[in-house]
């Protein structure tokens, strides 16, 4: 049987070379692409009006313009509801608990791998009822990571993902309904920068991407083994560098990938602008409350304004702070001496509303810890 598989299509580059290196290697894999753009945010959950974010509309807008380059099926899905409730309401909790969660690594699980693979996925807690057994998942997945990684050294991807299309029969509009999608694929296929390894045993592993700088494997850690198994991350294995090269081989050959080519690389969390601090746009939903920066010793070094917009290790911008600093020369006297020191944030007290920095004259021993404990929510018992 045909496998389904559903690409992710956020409007950018990672997700568009994910979608053009399986069109390539679709028909050898023996399997067919769906893909879906996810609206997450919207500060009226369940509105859907997609131009009621800006970013969430011009990446509409690309992501369609990539399934119509490649010839597939779109479906426009919403989950700002999910989002609001299991990603970002959760996060302004933390925030004013005073710990700094991640909302990437909670999209990931409960939104990416949580609402969509509930929603699109065949069986999505457990292999797929079209598999005959697990050895087939691993055979299947095993078979598309090597024609995906000989065709990438023949340096062919190009010219079988063109051929494919052209094959096809044109879809001169991609978009399709979203009940289209109902629990009809067999895996979710995203650009991530990680991989998935299937032992011997066929239980899957996530691997670290081969571009360590891109790497984000940290962001899908808390994935579940089933969930991995039905996920394939294409270029996992390339350089940041191979994937924006593919995309522009492909745009001289006549697909048209050029708007994610000369999009600007989002580095930012998807609900805020670009033009917007965090700090003001978390303003928004928590108070902030004005209080001390001290020193380790707890000297008032000056006043902050929001506990909330500060995380233990950043850089807090403490204009004319100075410190003291004893100088011992030998066959001389000791001299004090005042700099202005560069301050990092070392620990926070939401009761005292007191931010603990450090000096980072140099590499400062209290900014670094020996170990990290990783103590699962009481929602994942």
């Amino acid at each position: 049987m045909q496998r389904v598989l559903v690409v992710a299509l956020s409007g950018g580059v990672d997700s568009a070379v994910s979608a053009l290196l399986l069109k390539a290697v679709a028909s050898a894999a023996d399997c067919s692409l769906r893909a879906v753009f996810l609206r997450n945010w919207s500060l009226d959950p369940g509105d859907c009006v997609t131009d009621a974010c800006p970013n969430a509309h011009r990446d509409f807008l690309d992501a369609r313009a990539t399934a119509k380059a490649l010839n597939i099926p779109l479906s426009y899905l919403d989950l700002s509801r999910e989002y609001w409730t299991r990603v970002f309401e959760p996060m302004v909790s933390s925030l004013e608990r005073g710990y700094t969660p991640n909302p990437d690594v909670s999209c990931n699980k409960f939104i990416k791998f949580g609402a969509l693979a509930n929603f699109a996925l065949r069986n999505p807690h457990g292999t797929s009822s079209s598999f005959a057994s697990s050895t087939a998942n691993s055979t299947f997945l095993a078979n598309l990571q090597n024609e995906i990684r000989e065709n990438l050294l023949r340096r062919n991807i190009v010219s079988l993902a063109k051929t494919q299309i052209a094959k096809e029969a044109p879809i001169a509009n991609p978009i399709r309904s979203s009940s289209s999608l109902a629990n009809a694929a067999d895996y979710l296929v995203t650009g991530h920068y990680a991989r998935i390894l299937i032992d011997k045993q066929n239980d899957a592993h996530l691997l670290r991407a081969i571009d360590r700088v891109k790497d984000q494997s940290y962001f899908l850690s808390t994935l579940s083994k089933d969930i991995i198994s039905r996920a394939i991350f294409p270029v996992g294995g390339m350089l940041k560098s191979e994937v924006k090269k593919l995309a522009a081989d492909a745009c001289d050959s006549g697909i048209d990938l050029h708007h994610v080519l000369t999009r600007r690389e989002s580095m930012g969390i998807c609900f805020v602008e670009p033009t917007e601090k965090f700090g003001d746009f978390i303003g928004r939903f928590i108070e902030h409350s004005s209080g001390d920066f001290v020193d380790l010793q707890g000297n008032f070094i000056a006043k902050h304004d929001g506990i909330a917009k500060y995380t233990v290790g950043q850089r807090a911008r403490i204009s004319g702070a100075s410190q003291k600093l004893v100088l011992t020369i030998p066959s001389k006297k000791s001299q004090q001496l005042n700099f202005q020191p560069r301050w990092f944030v070392h620990s926070k007290d939401v009761n005292s509303g007191k931010i603990v920095v450090v000096p980072k004259k140099f590499v400062h021993f209290f900014l670094f810890v020996p170990l990290t404990v990783f103590q699962p929510s009481i929602n994942d018992l």
